[in-house]
């Protein structure tokens, strides 16, 4: 093998520069969503706990919905 050209030495470090943003970018969206996400969990669970509104959500899942917003949708066939 012989010793790689100017062309292919620009085009492997651009290859490696488009890869490395796209792991920043992967990377930062991860961090910056996911803290935010796991906070507001964790405050609505201390809400739960703390209100005890376990057993008052339970209770409102197992109403129909009003006749404002139709009847539930059917899975298709």
């Amino acid at each position: 093998m012989g010793e790689p050209s100017g062309g292919e030495i620009i085009a492997l470090f651009a290859g490696f520069m488009v890869l490395s943003m796209v792991s920043g970018l992967v990377s930062q969206l991860f961090s910056s969503i996911f803290p935010p996400l796991v906070t507001g969990l964790l405050y609505v669970d201390l809400r739960i706990r703390k209100e005890n509104l376990a057993q008052v959500l339970t209770e409102a899942a197992a109403q129909p919905l009003p006749e404002q917003y139709g009847p539930p949708p059917t899975a298709p066939a």
